[in-house]
C-alpha cells in the first residue's frame, strides 16, 4: 500500500470515528432531553420546548450569520489573489526592464555620439538605431510604452521628473524645455520618469 493510500485511509477513518462520535453524542443529548420531558406538566413542557426552540432559533441565526461573513471574507480573498495574481503577471518582468533600460541609455548616448554628417559612420549609425528600434519594439509588445515628453509641452509630475527650473522666453509656466532622458511605462504603471528641465 502507498503512502498515500495510508494517508487517505487514516483521515477517512478519523473522519468515520468523528462522525460516529458526534452521532453518539447527538443521541445522549436526545435522550437526556427526553428523559428531562418525561418528568415535566404539559405546562412546563411547552415552555421548555419554547425556550428550546428560541434557544435553537438564535443558534441558527448566528450560524447563518457566520456563513454569510465567510463568504463575504472569501469572496473578498478570492477578489484580493485575483487582483495579486493579475499584478504579478503584468508586473514581473519590471526587475528586467529596470536593467535593460540602461541599455537603452547606452545607445540614445551612442546614437547622440555618432556624428549624422560623417558617411564613415553612416552604417554603424544605421545599425545601432535599427538595434535601437527593434528593442524598442519587443519592449512595447510586452506592455512597455516610451514616456517622450515634448519640448514646449505641460509639465506632467505623474509621468515626468523636473530636475531643475530653467527660464525661456515666448514660454509659459511649467513648459518642458528640454528632455534630458525619456521615461517608461509597464502597463500603465511608470517604471521611470522621463527627467525633464522646466520653466518655473
Amino acid at each position: 500500500m502507498t503512502d498515500q493510500k495510508k494517508a487517505a485511509n487514516k483521515w477517512q477513518k478519523m473522519a468515520e470515528d468523528t462522525q460516529q462520535d458526534e452521532s453518539a453524542a447527538e443521541a445522549k443529548a436526545a435522550d437526556a432531553w427526553e428523559a428531562m420531558l418525561a418528568d415535566m406538566t404539559p405546562e412546563e413542557k411547552a415552555e421548555a420546548l419554547l425556550a428550546r426552540l428560541l434557544d435553537v432559533q438564535e443558534a441558527a441565526n448566528t450560524a447563518e450569520e457566520r456563513v454569510i461573513r465567510t463568504m463575504a471574507e472569501m469572496e473578498n480573498l478570492r477578489r484580493r489573489t485575483d487582483r495579486d495574481i493579475d499584478n504579478a503577471r503584468k508586473y514581473a518582468v519590471e526587475k528586467l526592464l529596470k536593467e535593460l533600460l540602461a541599455v537603452l541609455d547606452s545607445m540614445d548616448r551612442g546614437l547622440e555620439a555618432l556624428p549624422a554628417d560623417d558617411a564613415a559612420l553612416s552604417s554603424a549609425r544605421d545599425g545601432l538605431s535599427m538595434t535601437h528600434g527593434m528593442m524598442l519594439k519587443v519592449l512595447e509588445s510586452q506592455g512597455v510604452r516610451l514616456i517622450a515628453p515634448e519640448v514646449g509641452g505641460s509639465f506632467d509630475p505623474n509621468l515626468h521628473e523636473a530636475v531643475s527650473m530653467q527660464p525661456q522666453e515666448g514660454m509659459g509656466s511649467k513648459e518642458v524645455v528640454n528632455v534630458l532622458q525619456p521615461g517608461y511605462q509597464l502597463n500603465g504603471r511608470v517604471v521611470r520618469a522621463a527627467m525633464v528641465v522646466v520653466t518655473p
